[in-house]
């Protein structure tokens, strides 16, 4: 008889952390939701070649999901900063994704962002894998990393392609930043990639000594 062993390579989170990541999965839950929202109102927007809607307005509720990532964004540095210590990972290239992507809302912030502005969000959706279960969590990640690479290289047809014209609406240093953000999100994404991919729950087998003691029965160890 073979007893199977679910391991994981990275050390324990610090309950601290798995609280924030909570946290973080939840805020970003609601605001891909919110932001697919948007999005499906007006889903022709989708194809920029054809119709205009992506540069629609999206007033007030666009303005107040646009301002809730940015305060998002400015905490999750702020606690990853002061409370740098209690974090497993490097947080380098979070703060570097997350100050990146706030010059981008406030460069399209006022009056309100085009709807267009609100796809770039979808890609929240790998933190709002975190409300899930850990194993459920790896694999979704999983899936969601791929779509990411999808998100941003559409992301950098459709801008680089509407250029001109953003350049016209919002300025020539607001038209060059969606461009650098999905140039820098795809590197990014390569190296948490790599980070995820080496966290991968692999199975062991060895066998059962005996069904009587307690320390020999089958262990389950789960990616925090």
């Amino acid at each position: 008889v073979w007893s199977s062993v679910v391991v994981c390579s990275n050390m324990a989170a610090s309950s601290f952390e798995k609280n924030v990541n909570f946290f973080r999965g939840w805020v970003c839950l609601f605001i891909t939701v919110c932001s697919i929202g948007i999005i499906t109102m007006r889903p022709k927007s989708l194809f920029y070649w054809m119709y205009p809607d992506c540069f629609e307005r999206t007033g007030w509720p666009g303005l107040v999901l646009a301002l809730l990532f940015f305060s998002y964004l400015a905490l999750d540095s702020l606690v990853a900063f002061i409370w740098r210590s209690q974090f497993r990972r490097p947080m380098k290239s979070v703060h570097v994704h997350h100050w990146m992507v706030c010059a981008g809302i406030l460069g399209y912030l006022r009056p309100s962002p085009p709807r267009g502005f609100f796809v770039y969000l979808w890609g929240e959706a790998l933190t709002a894998c975190r409300v899930l279960p850990p194993v459920h969590r790896w694999y979704a990640r999983s899936v969601v990393f791929g779509f990411r690479r999808l998100l941003w290289s559409y992301l950098l047809l459709r801008d680089v392609s509407n250029f001109r014209r953003i350049g016209q609406s919002f300025g020539l240093v607001v038209a060059y930043l969606p461009p650098m953000c999905c140039v820098v999100l795809l590197g990014l994404d390569c190296k948490w990639w790599r980070e995820h991919s080496s966290s991968l729950p692999h199975i062991e087998t060895e066998p059962k000594v005996t069904e009587k003691d307690p320390s020999e029965q089958d262990v389950l160890v789960i990616c925090p």
